[in-house]
């Protein structure tokens, strides 16, 4: 009640340098990456699954 309440530090930030298009390209390519990552990855579990029962084909082939 009697003491004061501490404040919080206050500061002001100016960037060095800022290209507002060089930001944008950035954001971009880290889009485009996330999207490529995306659909790369929808089609392994596929391509495992498949594999996996060719090879079960082949050895109930050669074990018959």
């Amino acid at each position: 009640m009697f003491l004061r309440k501490p404040q919080h530090k206050r500061f002001e930030y100016l960037p060095r340098y800022y290209d507002p298009s060089r930001d944008e390209s950035a954001r971009d390519r880290r889009r485009i990456k996330f999207e490529r990552t995306v659909r790369r990855g929808n089609h392994r579990p596929f391509i495992v699954i498949v594999a996996m029962f060719i090879l079960a084909y082949i050895l109930y082939t050669i074990l018959r």
